[in-house]
């Protein structure tokens, strides 16, 4: 690995482990039938960062991968967390099996 290499793989493995430990918390609230929204937020703040910095590497370097594909994934998540926040979807209560 190059020296600018082990910065990139620690940020990569941070920012994969926070937005997989905030995924989990989210889930659990889910199943819970709290609000998850502050963990979504988490996440998009994080994604809303790796974005920045794709972009930017993108626009100085002009290379497809790694910059650019990140970049597009990235976006995504960011686009998707944000939907997710603006329109949180709960679970359904379940039934009581009666027809009524």
């Amino acid at each position: 690995l190059l020296k600018g290499s082990y910065v990139s793989l620690a940020m990569g493995v941070a920012c994969g482990g926070l937005c997989m430990l905030f995924g989990t918390l989210s889930i659990e609230k889910y199943k819970k039938k709290e609000s998850y929204t502050v963990f979504n937020v988490l996440t998009l703040l994080i994604s809303g960062a790796v974005t920045y910095v794709m972009g930017k590497r993108y626009l100085d370097t002009q290379k497809i991968f790694p910059a650019a594909i990140t970049l597009l994934l990235s976006l995504i998540m960011s686009v998707f967390l944000l939907y997710r926040i603006v329109k949180p979807i709960f679970p359904k209560k379940p039934s009581t099996g009666k027809a009524d």
